[in-house]
């Protein structure tokens, strides 16, 4: 290793971060990590994808997502087809990470309770009620959509009821009148 090997360092660091009986009987993750890193450095393939890995799950290290890309370069020019896919995954994971968070930006702005209860303050304020919903005139698509949903519970109450499904009709169930 001190020769400059990066097959040797990557042994040492595999023997540091797991420990292996009889030689390291105490696991030091971050000295393994260290040697990892400095085998990568040196263009070993297999030590770059596993710090690339490690740095990017936050196995035993703090998670540094632009460490493990860094790393994940270096494992590409292996030109094996795992080592690109990871990369892409990687790179790809950021797009969609900064979309989710942008999206979540965007519904946190839009909705928020005091928003939301405003609405429907407002709807309801438009609205002139009578006993019988269904034909109470809807200035909203909202309570459109709520007097066709209450409309098709009630009927569906009032055949379930003629069926023997259910022993109750509430007087409110125009049908049931």
């Amino acid at each position: 290793m001190e020769e400059g090997e990066a097959e040797a360092s990557w042994v040492l660091a595999g023997w540091l971060f797991y420990g292996e009986p009889g030689v390291i009987d105490v696991p030091r993750p971050a000295d393994g990590v260290t040697l990892a890193e400095n085998a990568a450095s040196q263009g070993h393939f297999a030590a770059a994808r596993w710090v690339g890995m490690v740095h990017w799950e936050g196995d035993r290290v703090p998670a540094d997502r632009e460490k493990a890309r860094r790393y994940m370069r270096i494992a590409m020019e292996s030109g094996e087809p795992l080592d690109e896919a990871l990369y892409r995954s990687m790179t790809g994971t950021i797009a969609r990470e900064a979309a989710a968070a942008e999206l979540d930006r965007q519904l946190a702005a839009a909705y928020t309770p005091q928003t939301f209860w405003s609405q429907v303050i407002a709807g309801l304020a438009a609205h002139e009620f009578s006993p019988s919903y269904a034909s109470a005139p809807s200035t909203s698509a909202t309570m459109a959509r709520y007097q066709q949903q209450a409309d098709r519970r009630d009927f569906n109450n009032f055949v379930r009821y003629l069926g023997g499904g259910t022993t109750a009709c509430p007087s409110s169930n125009r049908y049931c009148r």
